[in-house]
């Protein structure tokens, strides 16, 4: 009977392997920033901006039937989630109640209590995306020049059933394919501020049963 022993590695060879993957994750890296860069060129030239934007917000909805809403506002950073800037918040509007839930309400109630003081730093992103269509975009933007802030930044939203995305004061959406770099980037925002909407939800309805 012959036993096989396995042979440790050599340092030599454990320098390699180390090498081979640091190599291997940087190459995977520079990939992904460079989709990031495509993604984020393909957006500007999609909204005719001047420059590509570098902060990118989400702001989705969630709750059930009106009970337990909660607004999710998420970050994205040169096309890369920036999960520290996170934030939830729950919506104090008596019109939304279990039984009743009121969307462009707590979406206006979100942007005012996001953008209301951020005058005196400029605490602006380059574009804001609403998931939904028309009429959480009107609302949105009723807001904003009720605050004098249109303008400051771009605004659009993005429907989910066709992919489509509106600006303020167009009745149609803009051209885009669903496919194209600039659209997957904004979806991504989109499916991300939907998810960290539910989470919040979630979160609340389940404070709520142990109370």
């Amino acid at each position: 009977v012959t036993l096989s022993v396995p042979q440790r590695q050599s340092k030599a060879q454990l320098l390699e392997m180390i090498e081979r993957n640091a190599q291997y994750e940087l190459e995977r890296l520079q990939k992904q920033a460079q989709r990031n860069l495509e993604s984020l060129e393909d957006l500007s030239e999609l909204l005719g901006l001047d420059e590509i934007p570098k902060r990118i917000e989400g702001y989705d909805i969630s709750h059930i039937q009106g009970a337990n809403a909660v607004a999710s506002q998420v970050v994205f950073i040169d096309g890369v989630a920036a999960k520290q800037h996170y934030r939830h918040y729950k919506i104090k509007n008596s019109k939304v109640r279990p039984g009743h839930s009121d969307d462009y309400a707590s979406l206006a109630e979100v942007i005012t209590r996001r953008f209301r003081n951020s005058g005196q730093d400029n605490d602006f992103p380059d574009l804001v995306m609403i998931d939904g269509g028309k009429g959480q975009l009107s609302a949105v933007v009723k807001i904003l020049e009720e605050l004098a802030l249109l303008g400051k930044f771009t605004i659009v939203s993005l429907a989910k059933q066709r992919e489509e995305i509106f600006l303020p004061g167009e009745s149609e959406p803009i051209p885009s394919e669903p496919e194209q770099p600039g659209v997957q980037l904004l979806r991504r925002v989109r499916d991300e501020a939907h998810r960290f909407a539910i989470t919040g939800m979630r979160a609340k309805r389940a404070k709520a049963r142990t109370v």
